[in-house]
């Protein structure tokens, strides 16, 4: 037996497909966090990414204006895409405060 024999190579090898990592968001877990928080039909949702978004009512997402009170139906439809979530404590504060002047 040689050394060349030990030697495994790259065609020897049957190729590793990937799978694409899909990003899951449990309906439930948003729909329980809304019913909570909010029992006047309206959330607080943030614009995480992207360069802008415009709803079905025509309210303007960008990245200027990433926050904004929006019926509870149409917060859980844009919840299930990745470029919402709801805000944290601090962004709450910082939104509300905003709002007053």
């Amino acid at each position: 037996m040689t050394n060349r024999d030990n030697i495994v190579k790259s065609e020897h090898v049957a190729p590793v497909k990937k799978q694409p990592v899909k990003k899951v968001i449990k309906k439930e877990i948003i729909e329980e966090k809304i019913n909570t928080k909010n029992s006047t039909n309206n959330i607080l949702i943030y614009f995480e990414s992207g360069a802008g978004y415009v709803t079905q009512h025509g309210l303007k997402f960008s990245r200027e204006n990433r926050m904004a009170e929006i019926s509870a139906e149409e917060g859980n439809l844009l919840l299930r895409l990745p470029n919402f979530r709801l805000p944290s404590d601090e962004e709450k504060e910082v939104y509300y405060n905003s709002q007053e002047d």
